[in-house]
């Protein structure tokens, strides 16, 4: 007959080698769950990278949204200036954008035709009038412009007459 002692001793055995391979699959599952936890703050690392270059984007197209409404808009402003404003021939094919009704607030003036085909409007300013034609420059592209007929000053007979080897 077996000894009690002896199969008393061999059921620590056995609990000790259960307690030591339930040790074991806790140490083997601990390292499993904590792959699995790298696994998923990777995941949502990634995921949050992903929503940020999302933002970034929706930033730069809402960015680019606004400054096509902007065009927009400055599109609409010039069709409302144009609209003032009609090309007028000064004669000899002479041109330059005349102001149609004045007000006490806009006086009557012209417009340079460079500048205005840019969309911007740019006054022309009064420089004096030269053999019949009218003398105008703008500040903004700095272009000069002679409106009206040329005509020749008159020479005098006197003028005719006169020649440096005399």
């Amino acid at each position: 007959m077996p000894d009690i002692g002896m199969i008393a001793g061999a059921i620590g055995a056995l609990k000790g080698a259960s307690e030591i391979v339930s040790g074991l699959i806790g140490v083997r599952d601990q390292a499993i769950l904590q792959a699995k936890v790298i696994d998923l703050q990777r995941a949502i690392l990634e995921a949050m990278s992903s929503a940020a270059a999302a933002q970034s984007q929706q930033m730069g197209m809402m960015e680019e949204l606004r400054g096509l409404r902007e065009q927009i808009e400055a599109f609409e402003d010039w069709k409302t200036v144009e609209t003032r404003y009609v090309l007028k021939d000064f004669g000899s094919q002479t041109f330059a954008y005349q102001l149609k009704e004045a007000t006490s607030e806009n006086p009557a003036h012209l417009a340079c035709p460079t500048c205005f085909g840019n969309r911007q409007r740019s006054i022309l300013q009064f420089q004096g009038d030269y053999g019949g034609q009218r003398h105008f420059k703008c500040h903004s592209c700095k272009d000069e412009f002679q409106l009206g007929t040329y005509s020749p000053p008159p020479t005098s007979s006197a003028d005719s007459d006169w020649s440096p080897f005399a």
